[in-house]
């Protein structure tokens, strides 16, 4: 099928069996509508499924939805006649793929979900967890299709991290991601519909923003966005385009944002750009935030306090710590005085990944009171949670066993890990190359190396 865009989409197949992957993030603003009430008015029957945390994402990490009657009032007496809510987050794993006889009398999914760019965010492993029951249904010979709406990664092309070793395997880390992925909802459907051998049964649609279609080749002339420095794409080559990223301390007013934030503690651009590293605090004693209001920017402990009076001098290439207490009012430590940092970005070669794992580094090496967090993580308690969110045996070795850092530079223990995940990045790129439509991905361990070792 020819490219088309959702409207004509949904007019060439308008009283057909639909389904639909969103939350709250499929609205739209022109229409006053969510995309499910639109469906649930002109499908004969309708599916709404529900990633984690809900349909408006009112649950917290971690918590299971079973009961979706509540949704019901969102829908005229009419469509609620045709119209079932499904939780694909329960509290089994065994909720997280959707059944087969719920997608068999199907003739479309359609998945809109905004993604932030890390492996770790849920929403593109429950789409391809719906794919691969897709591909189940077609090869016993159902006609059910996948369309995919193409979000922009609101944090850009940069990869950085490695590839996720399949003993680590979990709903927050599919096997053969890197931890940034650098690409937009629709090329990671690409990619996984290659995996899967079925693109034929996908179509990626145009993101639309605000009633008018948004051409994918425009994104980088947004006001605000980078669109002439060149820098390194891998080891040993120059030149690669970088698209997406905001320059350090420029007002964020580009097209791409946040209309609706899509998860309860990922509020605003700056979150999701930290995201990619602190959110390996998950697997940690220290709060990563949450009950505050900057999650992920803002963590600590009531113990960090030895650490607090030199943080400011901590060397982090693009980013620096400010010390300050905070009080979380529910989650880790909840209602209990935290020592701790912001974590503010101050330059262009801040790599969140890198940051974090020297942050973790140095506070496991100085601080006895820290720990790595035990118990069942994501549905698996076979492994701590340190490892489902690193993912990588070197990863691992550098965050718990290598010395405390230098304070001031990089040390070998750092330039052996900025080896290894430039090595990755460079792996990736080749990876995405035949779904990625732009030459705009970069290594972001390669640039480090290049200007600090």
């Amino acid at each position: 099928m020819e490219k088309q865009t959702l409207s004509k989409l949904l007019e060439d197949n308008a009283g057909k069996r639909w389904g639909i992957l969103a939350n709250q993030t499929a609205y739209d603003p022109v229409r006053g509508r969510y995309t499910f009430q639109i469906l649930a008015d002109m499908a004969e029957r309708l599916k709404v499924f529900l990633p984690e945390h809900g349909l408006f994402a009112e649950l917290q990490d971690q918590i299971g939805l079973e009961d979706t009657r509540a949704y019901e009032g969102f829908l005229s007496e009419e469509a609620r006649a045709h119209t079932r809510f499904q939780s694909l987050y329960g509290f089994q794993e065994s909720t997280l793929r959707p059944d087969p006889a719920a997608l068999a009398d199907l003739d479309w999914l359609l998945v809109d979900l905004q993604d932030v760019g890390s492996r770790y965010y849920t929403f593109l492993t429950t789409m391809f967890y719906c794919l691969e029951v897709i591909q189940e249904l077609r090869a016993a010979g159902k006609r059910i299709r996948c369309a995919v709406l193409d979000r922009p990664n609101p944090i850009g092309g940069t990869i950085e991290g490695t590839i996720l070793e399949r003993e680590y395997e979990s709903f927050v880390g599919l096997p053969g991601v890197i931890h940034r992925h650098g690409l937009s909802s629709g090329e990671m459907a690409r990619l996984f519909a290659q995996w899967l051998a079925m693109e034929d049964a996908l179509v990626v649609l145009p993101w639309d923003q605000a009633g008018g279609e948004l051409p994918k080749k425009d994104y980088g002339k947004e006001p605000g966005w980078k669109n002439e420095k060149s820098l390194p794409s891998q080891p040993g080559e120059r030149g690669a385009r970088h698209f997406g990223e905001l320059d350090a301390g420029q007002k964020r007013e580009s097209g791409i944002h946040f209309d609706v934030y899509p998860s309860p503690n990922m509020p605003t651009i700056e979150t999701a750009r930290v995201y990619p590293g602190q959110c390996l605090l998950e697997g940690t004693s220290l709060s990563e935030g949450r009950g505050t209001t900057r999650p992920f920017e803002i963590f600590g402990a009531p113990y960090l306090a030895p650490l607090v009076a030199g943080a400011s001098d901590f060397f982090l290439p693009g980013a620096r710590l400010r010390p300050l207490r905070f009080l979380p009012t529910f989650h880790k430590h909840a209602n209990e005085i935290c020592e701790g940092f912001q974590l503010h970005i101050t330059g262009d070669d801040f790599a969140p990944l890198f940051a974090t794992l020297r942050i973790l580094r140095w506070i496991r090496a100085n601080v006895p009171e820290f720990q790595w967090k035990t118990g069942v993580y994501e549905f698996r308690s076979d492994r701590p949670a340190i490892e489902l969110l690193a993912g990588d045996s070197l990863l691992l070795e550098y965050l718990q066993r290598s010395p405390a850092p230098k304070t001031d530079r990089l040390d070998d223990a750092d330039r052996a890990l900025l080896e290894r995940m430039s090595a990755e990045e460079g792996r990736w790129m080749e990876i995405i190359s035949a779904v990625s439509e732009y030459s705009h991905h970069y290594s972001s361990s390669t640039r480090l190396l290049q200007t600090y070792a």
